[in-house]
């Protein structure tokens, strides 16, 4: 894989979700298909072992197992199956929000989709990007290198430069319903595309989920049992740019609440006024907004921004406290854009 010195800031959510297991008939949508799971069954009556083909390192499929295994329309995903393959009703999911300025990505992006210290790799992968780099299928294609073979694209979307891209488990896939998806300008002009929102919904093992990217200049989430909303959402610190370098510099640790005192979205959303009944995680990082390309140093153009936290993630659950998040960080290894 070739590698770049790379290096833009995002925020991340890692989170364990419980799955509710209900049952529904299993419908595909236009995407690559995974192997039927291999079953301890033989081709022919010589061997109790599947024949593997001497041109390939793939297993042949027996075409016994895959009739038997074909959804019909009698055919369900319920208790079951979620038992034999998710034993404890938890899975892992992975959120990412990364507004990219347009700036061509680093190759490597382990330090976005594998922070340090997580032990495994997560069960999905949820990437959001605003101001996406205008080649979608090459940064589509840049993910897949990075996630590997054990993982499919499950679902792709876009509007303008917002992106909204899915990975799953290959073993996973085959329990995941059609995806739905809708997005939504919010421009005057809506043939302007660079600021609005991408939602993309479906459901694992009969608990639906709906993921939200927005670029915002800010109810259908009530319908679904997870929900996630999240992106550049451009919220600011009321605050100048010398007295929040002031806080910066005397921050100790991870405790962020002398910056977050100030923050514009944390005080509209305990006015009630936006996401009602979402949480966010404690942040303990940094403002990831806006930094010289390049650096870890605060914009230090003419316009001195003032350092921002306008990159966030929040979720909401119909099931209050089965949700554990796991990380809720952000990346300053990649500063390929101002976030």
């Amino acid at each position: 894989m070739v590698s770049r010195k790379s290096d833009g800031r995002r925020t991340i959510y890692g989170g364990a979700q419980h799955l509710a297991p209900q049952i529904f008939s299993h419908q595909r949508c236009g995407i690559d298909q995974p192997s039927a799971p291999s079953h301890s069954k033989s081709c022919d009556c010589s061997s109790n072992d599947t024949k593997k083909s001497k041109f390939s390192l793939l297993s042949h499929l027996c075409s016994k197992d895959i009739r038997e295994r074909s959804l019909g329309s009698s055919a369900v995903i319920g208790a079951g199956e979620l038992d034999q393959h998710f034993p404890d009703g938890k899975l892992k999911l992975y959120v990412a929000s990364w507004n990219m300025e347009g700036q061509e990505f680093p190759q490597n992006l382990e330090d976005l989709l594998f922070p340090s210290g997580d032990e495994f790799a997560n069960d999905i992968y949820v990437i959001g990007v605003q101001e996406g780099y205008p080649n979608r299928r090459e940064w589509e294609i840049t993910l897949q290198e990075n996630l590997g073979p054990h993982y499919v694209l499950y679902h792709s979307s876009g509007h303008g430069l917002l992106y909204l891209t899915i990975f799953v488990r290959r073993e996973l896939i085959w329990f995941c319903s059609e995806v739905e998806c809708a997005h939504v300008t919010t421009r005057l002009f809506h043939h302007i595309k660079t600021k609005g929102a991408l939602g993309v919904a479906f459901t694992v093992f009969g608990t639906s989920f709906l993921f939200i990217n927005s670029h915002l200049r800010f109810d259908v989430t009530s319908r679904f049992d997870r929900v996630f909303w999240f992106g550049d959402l451009n919220f600011q610190l009321k605050e100048d740019r010398k007295t929040v370098e002031t806080l910066l510099q005397n921050i100790r640790g991870r405790d962020m609440s002398s910056l977050l005192r100030h923050d514009q979205l944390n005080e509209a959303k305990s006015n009630g006024s936006i996401f009602k009944g979402f949480m966010e995680h404690t942040i303990g990082f940094p403002p990831t907004y806006k930094f010289d390309i390049g650096t870890d140093i605060y914009d230090t153009s003419a316009k001195q921004r003032v350092p921002s936290y306008t990159d966030r993630v929040f979720y909401k659950s119909q099931c209050h406290g089965d949700e554990q998040v796991l990380k809720y960080d952000s990346c300053p290894l990649i500063k390929t854009s101002d976030h």
